[in-house]
Order: structure tokens, then sequence, then C-alpha cells
């Protein structure tokens, strides 16, 4: 189900996994697609699991690299209970689903 998170309103599930799920999403100021990482609820509402993800948004902010997406932010949207980090949209990758089997 599409939400609005912080600035992001989410269009469609990329992937998932057992602490986040990652949306297609629309930047509402400049209409811009991005790939938006958001913790589940859950794990939102421990103080590790968003610290780790804080980290991982750190560290992949030092890293410059055409095969490493560029991370926008990391932030925690108050209102939603969501913690999540904000990256480039990376054209044209399939998803695991759409991978061939052989």
């Amino acid at each position: 189900m599409a939400e609005q998170v912080g600035r992001y309103q989410t269009q469609e599930v990329l992937g998932s996994g057992g602490q986040a799920v990652v949306w297609r999403a629309v930047n509402q100021d400049d209409d811009s697609e991005i790939a938006l990482k958001v913790m589940h609820t859950g794990a939102s509402n421990e103080p590790k699991m968003v610290n780790e993800l804080r980290n991982e948004a750190e560290t992949l902010k030092t890293f410059d690299h055409p095969n490493i997406v560029r991370v926008l932010e990391f932030n925690t949207d108050l209102d939603a209970d969501k913690a999540f980090i904000a990256m480039e949209l990376v054209p044209n990758v399939l998803s695991k689903e759409e991978l061939p089997l052989s």
C-alpha cells in the first residue's frame, strides 16, 4: 500500500527483507523518482536498529563509485514512525522476481 514517508510518496515495492522494504518513490519537492529503504515499524522503534540503518547510510555516503548507489538522506518520519534512507533510483535494474532462474 502506497504511503507518505517524509517528503516521499511511495509507489511500488522493489524488494523487502526482515527489517525494511525498498520502494520506488517520488520526492514531493521536485517530482524526482528515488529508491526509499523504509524500516518496518517494529524495527523503527528499536534504537539499535535505527542506528544500524543510520550507520549504513553514513557508510554509503563515503563512497563515490558508479556501481554504488548514491545516498540522498537518512531521516526519520516521526508522524509515520519510520526510519528511512533515500537513495538514487538505478534505472532498468531487474528485481529478483524478474531474473532468469537458469
